[in-house]
C-alpha cells in the first residue's frame, strides 16, 4: 500500500508540473503576440493600434524588444522617445520625403541643363556644364551628401540635429542654379553666346526649394511625456483644507443694536 501511495503521489506531482508548464507556454505565446512601445513598454493587441498614444513611437513586437537594463537592484532609466533607434525603413517625420527629394536631385543632375544656340548648337547635361563651369559641381555634391545624411538619421533627436546641414546643402544647390538663371553668359557681336536653360536646371532649383520647405518638419516636434507626478490627480491644497476644518460657524442670532 505504501508503494502504491508513493507512485500515485509522484504521478500527481508530475501531472501538476506538466499543467503548470502548459500554462506558462500558453502565457508566453500570448505575450509574443502582443505589441509594445519601445520606450514606455505599454502593451497593445496587434489589431488595436500601430503607434503609442503617449510617446508617438511605432509599436514593435514584445519579443523583439531588448530586456530592461538593471543597475544594482533597480531598473535603469530607459532612453527617452527622442533617442529611440527607429527601423531603417521608417518613413515618418518627412524622412521618406526628404530622401526622395535627394535621390531625385541626383537623377536631375544628369538631365539637359543648357541648350547652346550660338556660336555652336549644343545640349549640355549637368556634368558637361560643370566641366566648363567648376561651380556647377556644387548641386551634385549637395545631393550626394544629403542622401546618406538623411538615411543615417534613425532617431528623432538626430533628425532634428541634421536640419541645419540639410538646409545648407539645399541652399547651396539652389544658389548655384539661380546664379546661372539670373546671370547668363554674355557674348559680343563677334563672339555671341546664346544659351537657353534646360529642364534639368529648373528642376534642380525646384527640388532645392522643396527641400528647404520640408526640412523644418524633419524629426517632428519634441515629444512631451508627462511624469508620474503630473499624471497623478491633484486634490485641494492643504491650506484650504485646514481653513475648512478650523472654520468656526457664524452665529445665527443677530447682534443687539446699541
Amino acid at each position: 500500500m505504501t508503494l502504491i501511495r508513493v507512485i500515485t503521489a509522484r504521478n500527481l506531482a508530475s501531472e501538476q508540473k506538466v499543467s503548470e508548464l502548459g500554462q506558462r507556454c500558453a502565457m508566453l505565446a500570448g505575450m509574443r503576440a502582443l505589441m509594445a512601445c519601445p520606450f514606455c513598454r505599454e502593451m497593445f493587441q496587434p489589431s488595436e493600434r500601430r503607434t503609442c498614444p503617449t510617446c508617438g513611437l511605432p509599436l514593435a513586437r514584445l519579443e523583439d524588444l531588448p530586456a530592461a537594463a538593471v543597475v544594482g537592484d533597480e531598473l535603469a532609466e530607459p532612453i527617452g522617445p527622442e533617442d529611440v533607434t527607429l527601423p531603417f525603413s521608417f518613413t515618418g517625420h518627412r524622412r521618406a520625403l526628404l530622401f526622395a527629394l535627394a535621390v531625385a536631385g541626383l537623377a536631375v543632375f544628369f538631365l539637359p541643363w543648357a541648350h547652346e544656340l550660338a556660336p555652336e548648337r549644343l545640349t549640355l547635361s549637368g556634368p558637361q556644364l560643370a566641366q566648363r563651369l567648376g561651380t556647377m559641381w556644387s548641386p551634385l555634391v549637395a545631393w550626394f551628401v544629403m542622401v546618406p545624411l538623411i538615411a543615417s538619421r534613425r532617431s528623432k533627436a538626430k533628425m532634428r540635429g541634421a536640419r541645419v546641414a540639410i538646409a545648407f546643402l539645399a541652399a547651396m544647390s539652389a544658389i548655384a542654379g539661380l546664379t546661372r538663371i539670373f546671370f547668363p553668359p554674355k557674348g559680343t557681336p563677334l563672339d555671341p553666346h546664346i544659351v537657353e536653360w534646360g529642364l534639368g536646371l529648373y528642376a534642380n532649383v525646384a527640388l532645392s526649394f522643396a527641400t528647404l520647405v520640408a526640412v523644418p518638419g524633419f524629426g517632428g516636434k519634441r515629444a512631451v511625456v508627462p511624469t508620474a507626478s503630473e499624471q497623478a490627480p491633484k486634490g485641494p491644497p492643504r491650506e484650504s483644507r485646514a481653513k475648512v476644518g478650523n472654520a468656526v460657524p457664524k452665529s445665527s442670532t443677530p447682534r443687539k443694536k446699541k
